[in-house]
């Protein structure tokens, strides 16, 4: 894998929201609370790695709804 197609693979703040289907605020929220995919910061920039999203979407699958 190359630099340029490793760097690819993350994108901003905006477009993980975007991704997820969550407005900003709610990303910002979930990275406060440390409840959220594992983030980079870049100087002052947020930036998501896709394949994080997608790990991150995996370890939050359920089965149901019921409390056991």
């Amino acid at each position: 894998m190359t630099d340029d197609e490793a760097l690819s693979d993350y994108v901003p703040d905006d477009r993980a929201a975007e991704l997820l289907h969550v407005s900003k605020a709610a990303l910002r929220q979930w990275r406060y609370e440390g409840r959220g995919p594992r983030y980079t910061k870049a100087g002052r920039r947020i930036l998501y790695s896709k394949r994080e999203l997608v790990r991150w979407l995996e370890s939050n699958e359920r089965q149901g709804t019921a409390v056991a």
